[in-house]
C-alpha cells in the first residue's frame, strides 16, 4: 500500500487567480458537437471547489430566559425567601455554568477533529503510481448522480520527460503530464513528479466539446523545459498554448493564426453504422510531434482533419519552425477516414515521423516521412485491416528500440485494449515492415462490451526519459461502470518494463498492477447541468 503524500501539487492555485467562472457561451448545444443533450454550463466552475455554509447564526451571543437567568439585576430582597428553581437537580446558574464548560469541550473536540481530518484528506489528493499500491475500486452507486469526470469524448494526451528530482532513486526524474477535457469543458492538466500523481487541476476553458487534444514538449532557447498543448476553441480555430516551468499557460504562436477547422457533418456514402456507431460525429482529433532534429532544424508538427466548402476532406500538416516560432501549411494525407483518430509519434532509430489513422473498414494504416528532408511527402506504410474497434476508435503510439507499438482497442476476441508492435524499416525492401496480430492484452476496461466497444473511449500512451531508469511503457485509459453517455468515473494507469513481453493481469475494472488515478472533484449531472 503506498504512503499518501501531503506534498502540495506543483501547479499553485494562484495560477488561476481571476478564472473562476467558466465563461463558454452556454448555448453551445450543437449535438454534432456534443454527445449528451441538455448541457448547460452555467454552474461550471473553474475552481471546481464547493463551499459548505452552516445556517445563519444569531446576533445575540448569550441567550435570556423569562426569569432573567443569565442577566445582570439587583432584585428585590423578597426574592431571597422563595424557593430556588433547579435544573437536573442543579441551582440555575450551577447548570448553566457547567453546561458552558461542556460546550467548550466539545467545540475544542470539533475543531481538533476537523484539522486532523483535513490533513487525511490533503494526503489523498496525491496517489503513487507504483503498481503494488493500486487500491481496489469501490463498487459503482446506482445513483444517476455518480461523479465523472473525463468526458465521453475527451482524448488522453500524455507528456513524458525528465525533471532534477529530489529523491536519490533515478525514478524521481521521471516526470508525466496527463491531459483531457472534464464533463463541463474544462481542459484539465494531471501532474506527476517522481512517483506521485496529484489531483487533475482545470487550466482553461475556452475549448468546444469532444475538442482533439495533442502535446509536444522541448526546450526553448533559455534551455527551459516548455510545453505546447493543441486544441480546438468554439468557434472551430485552432489553438496553441504554453507552460514554462509549469508556469501558467499562456496563449502561443498559432493561437492567432487563423487555422480553422469544419468539425462535423454527415458520414461518408455507404458508411457502416456498426463501425460509427453515431451518425452525428467530430472530427476534431489532432495529433502533435516534436524533433530538433528536422531538416530545416527544430521543428514541431501538428495534424488536424480539414474540409473544404467542396465538402473534400483531408488531414492537415502545420510545421512549426521553433526558430521563427511561425506555423505554415505542410503536406496534406487524402485516405484517412474523416472522423479517425490521429497519433503520431517521432522514431529516432530510423530518423522518421510516423502517422497512424483509420481509412475506414476499421483499418489502421501508417503514413511516414523522413524528417532530415525539409518538405519530404508522406509514404504509405502497413496497412492492417480489421483491427480496430471501430473507425473513430482512440489509437496512442510510443516509439522505443526501433519498434513502434500502437495501442488500440481490439474488434475481436479478447476485448480490450490491445499492444501492436511493429518492427523493421518504412519504405525498406531489406528490413520490411513486419507486426504480429497476436497482440497482448494490455488491459478490459470497465464499458466493454463483446464484439463492440461500448461508447468512444480514450487511450492515452508514453515511455520513460530518464537516464539510469530502465526504459518502461505506461497506458492510460478512461472506464466507469454509469453515465455512458456522460463521462468516465475513473482514470486508470498500467505500466510494465518495456522488454517484458506481457502486461500485469487484467480483468473488468481495477486490477492487479492498474492504479487509479486522483481525479480530484468530480462532477454530477443535476437537472441537466453539470455541478462540480
Amino acid at each position: 500500500m503506498a504512503e499518501h503524500s501531503t506534498e502540495k501539487s506543483p501547479i499553485e492555485s494562484s495560477d488561476y487567480e481571476g478564472l473562476q467562472l467558466d465563461t463558454r457561451a452556454v448555448d453551445n448545444t450543437d449535438k454534432t458537437l456534443n454527445p449528451f443533450q441538455g448541457y448547460s454550463d452555467e454552474k461550471a466552475y473553474l475552481s471546481q471547489t464547493t463551499e459548505i455554509r452552516g445556517p445563519p447564526r444569531s446576533n445575540n451571543s448569550t441567550a435570556t430566559t423569562s426569569d432573567g437567568v443569565g442577566s445582570a439585576g439587583t432584585g428585590d430582597s423578597s426574592e431571597s425567601s422563595k424557593p430556588k428553581k433547579r435544573i437536573c437537580g442543579l441551582r440555575r446558574p450551577s447548570f448553566w455554568i457547567l453546561f458552558s464548560v461542556l460546550l467548550a469541550i466539545i467545540i475544542v473536540a470539533a475543531i481538533v477533529g476537523g484539522l486532523v481530518g483535513g490533513r487525511h484528506s490533503s494526503a489523498a489528493n496525491s496517489i503513487a503510481h507504483d503498481p503494488a499500491s493500486a487500491a481496489p475500486s469501490s463498487p459503482a452507486s446506482n445513483s444517476s448522480l455518480s461523479p465523472v469526470d473525463v468526458m465521453v469524448g475527451s482524448p488522453l494526451e500524455v507528456l513524458s520527460f525528465s525533471i532534477n528530482g529530489t529523491g536519490d532513486h533515478p525514478a524521481s526524474n521521471q516526470a508525466f503530464r496527463l491531459f483531457y477535457q472534464s464533463v463541463n469543458g474544462n481542459i484539465k492538466q494531471m501532474v506527476c513528479n517522481g512517483t506521485l500523481w496529484h489531483d487533475a487541476t482545470p487550466i482553461f476553458t475556452d475549448a468546444i466539446n469532444n475538442t482533439g487534444l495533442a502535446v509536444m514538449t522541448y526546450l526553448n532557447y533559455n534551455g527551459v523545459r516548455q510545453s505546447s498543448i493543441f486544441y480546438i476553441d468554439i468557434s472551430g480555430y485552432l489553438r496553441e498554448k504554453r507552460s514554462s516551468a509549469d508556469q501558467a499557460w499562456e496563449p502561443g504562436s498559432l493561437y492567432n493564426q487563423g487555422f480553422r477547422t469544419i468539425g462535423s457533418g454527415p458520414l461518408p456514402a455507404g458508411a457502416n453504422p456498426t463501425n460509427d456507431p453515431s451518425n452525428n460525429w467530430d472530427s476534431y482529433s489532432l495529433a502533435a510531434a516534436y524533433s530538433p532534429k528536422f531538416g530545416s532544424g527544430s521543428e514541431g508538427r501538428l495534424f488536424y482533419h480539414s474540409t473544404a466548402a467542396n465538402g473534400s476532406q483531408w488531414v492537415q500538416e502545420l510545421v512549426w519552425n521553433q526558430t521563427a516560432d511561425a506555423w505554415t501549411n505542410g503536406q496534406v494525407i487524402t485516405d484517412a477516414w474523416p472522423n479517425s483518430r490521429l497519433s503520431a509519434v517521432v522514431d529516432d532509430t530510423h530518423q522518421m515521423l510516423r502517422l497512424f489513422y483509420s481509412t475506414g473498414n476499421l483499418t489502421l494504416k501508417e503514413s511516414w516521412t523522413d524528417i532530415n528532408i525539409q518538405n519530404a511527402t508522406y509514404r504509405p506504410g502497413v496497412q492492417i485491416p480489421g483491427i480496430l474497434a471501430h473507425d473513430d476508435a482512440a489509437i496512442a503510439t510510443v516509439a522505443i528500440n526501433g519498434s513502434v507499438l500502437v495501442y488500440h482497442y481490439a474488434a475481436v476476441d479478447i476485448i480490450g485494449i490491445r499492444e501492436l508492435k511493429i518492427s523493421g524499416t518504412p519504405g525498406s525492401q531489406n528490413d520490411q515492415e513486419r507486426y504480429n496480430l497476436t497482440e497482448p492484452v494490455v488491459a478490459q476496461p470497465a464499458l466493454v462490451t463483446q464484439g463492440r466497444i461500448a461508447v468512444y473511449q480514450p487511450i492515452g500512451a508514453a515511455i520513460t526519459n530518464v537516464s539510469g531508469l530502465d526504459p518502461s511503457t505506461y497506458v492510460f485509459f478512461a472506464e466507469g461502470t454509469l453515465n455512458a453517455t456522460s463521462g468516465y468515473q475513473r482514470l486508470m494507469e498500467v505500466n510494465k518494463p518495456s522488454a517484458e513481453l506481457t502486461w500485469p493481469p487484467s480483468s473488468l475494472g481495477n486490477a492487479p498492477g492498474q492504479v487509479i488515478l486522483p481525479l480530484g472533484n468530480q462532477c454530477a449531472n443535476v437537472t441537466g447541468a453539470w455541478l462540480c
